[in-house]
């Protein structure tokens, strides 16, 4: 299911200010970069979707995400 939504995830990480990429690991989209503290943690998404195109994958994460905010892109998975 990889590329449908950004999948919320139970991980936070300090907000993210930039996107720089994996480089040439992957093409997956990656905004872990570039804290900033001033603000609340940045909620975790992963696996992108489907704007994303070659951005989306199993690599893909992304913590600039503010959990308040709705995202009609944003999904979880319901899973045992």
């Amino acid at each position: 299911m990889v590329g449908n939504v950004w999948e919320w995830v139970a991980d936070w990480a300090p907000f993210a200010t930039n996107c720089p990429g994996w480089g040439s690991f992957s093409d997956d989209s990656m905004c872990l970069a570039g804290a900033d503290t001033s603000r609340g943690p940045g909620a975790l998404v992963r696996g992108g979707n489907w704007n994303y195109g070659a951005g989306a994958g199993p690599f893909a994460i992304d913590a600039s995400v503010d959990p308040t905010f709705p995202y009609d892109t944003f999904g979880f998975r319901c899973a045992r």
